[in-house]
């Protein structure tokens, strides 16, 4: 799924053109047992109750979180949408079973110490249909789209406070409070702007929450894509096989981000990679076809791999300088010893201070003074 399709289901839920049937939820102790379970049908909860779990199903629909929701191949016949798809009145016992699965699989699977409220969510989109002009014709809609969309909250002690109350201040007594989602699903996913069932779709709100959830699909580890910043760690260590030197690294990194403004829904693949070294580089390319494959276990989207900075970090400093202003490193060798040289032409600052040139005097613009002539 991408940005577009996380913002379109946002919007219909936002609109109520996405219809919440029906709620599954659980409360679960900090000793991992269920104190409260119950099925309710949403439409007949009371207003606020419905606003409170309608936030946190459009939180795990954010596109906010894009980055951290990480689509992975399941089985075409899952019976979790069979459950969704099939009439509920028929399947009343077959659902059950499922739900009760479901449960067990997150209990088994979600280590906590601090109490959680757990929900699955059944929604329906009638998908508008698109004129030329892009607008959406809700009165032409091709496609149903039916997914399970799921969640788990952490509950947290509230803060000790005093509170007034009956003409007296004394201590609140302290509660649970539901914050909101850290980990969750979306089945199936929403791709094109129809249903895929190829595709379970999966929230996180820190990239360490990232595998609780992926047993309930029985996703294999090969097949759960990296994060961002473990798509860029494996490419850092396929161009560091390269061996490149400064002003190389540099102007890869701005080959890649130039790349990532013309086209920034493009993918940064072998032979893209391949074609920036030979460009912007003398490395020997040959044996990083065979790297390339044991290093990048799955596409690179070039807006991860693009960077406004180039970082340059030695064991006791960090240099960085604007990507488009790459031609401006150079690396020298003075008295047996490397370094990095960067122009120094107008007013120059450390954390603020204006300084000058060591054999200059300040004229306030951070440049020497000229000598006058006599």
């Amino acid at each position: 799924m991408i940005k577009q399709e996380f913002s379109e289901l946002r919007r219909a839920l936002g609109y109520d053109r996405l219809v919440i049937r029906r709620i599954f939820h659980m409360y679960v102790s900090n000793e991992n047992e269920v104190i409260w379970q119950t099925e309710d049908d949403f439409q007949l909860l009371e207003e606020e109750r419905q606003n409170r779990i309608r936030d946190i199903l459009k939180e795990l629909l954010s596109t906010a979180v894009t980055v951290k929701t990480h689509p992975a191949e399941v089985e075409q016949n899952l019976t979790l949408y069979r459950m969704l798809t099939e009439d509920s009145a028929e399947d009343t016992e077959e659902q059950f079973r499922t739900i009760e699965d479901l449960q067990k699989e997150v209990l088994e699977s979600y280590t906590h110490t601090d109490p959680y409220y757990a929900l699955a969510a059944e929604i329906v989109y009638d998908v508008p249909g698109r004129a030329e002009d892009h607008e959406d014709m809700f009165d032409a809609s091709e496609e149903t789209y039916t997914a399970l969309l799921a969640g788990i909250c952490p509950a947290k002690l509230s803060k000790a406070a005093l509170g007034y109350s009956d003409e007296f201040v004394g201590q609140l007594e302290r509660r649970w409070e539901i914050y909101k989602p850290i980990v969750g699903f979306l089945y199936p996913a929403f791709r094109d702007r129809a249903t895929d069932l190829s595709e379970a779709v999966f929230y996180t709100r820190t990239p360490k929450e990232e595998p609780v959830l992926y047993r309930i699909f029985e996703v294999r580890e090969e097949d759960v894509p990296e994060t961002k910043s473990e798509k860029k760690e494996n490419l850092a260590e396929l161009l560091s096989e390269a061996e490149l030197s400064i002003e190389e690294a540099a102007a890869v990194t701005e080959s890649i981000q130039e790349m990532a403004e013309e086209n920034p829904e493009s993918i940064l693949g072998r032979q893209e990679i391949l074609h920036i070294l030979q460009e912007n580089t003398q490395a020997d390319t040959e044996g990083l076809t065979e790297s390339y494959e044991e290093v990048i276990r799955h596409e690179i989207p070039i807006a991860v791999a693009a960077e406004k900075k180039i970082k340059i970090r030695t064991e006791s400093c960090e240099v960085s300088i604007q990507t488009d202003h790459a031609e401006m490193i150079r690396e020298e060798i003075l008295d047996g010893v490397r370094y990095i040289c960067v122009p120094a032409d107008g007013a120059v600052t450390v954390n603020g201070i204006s300084t000058v040139y060591r054999n200059g005097s300040v004229n306030g613009q951070g440049m020497p003074e000229e000598s006058e002539e006599e």
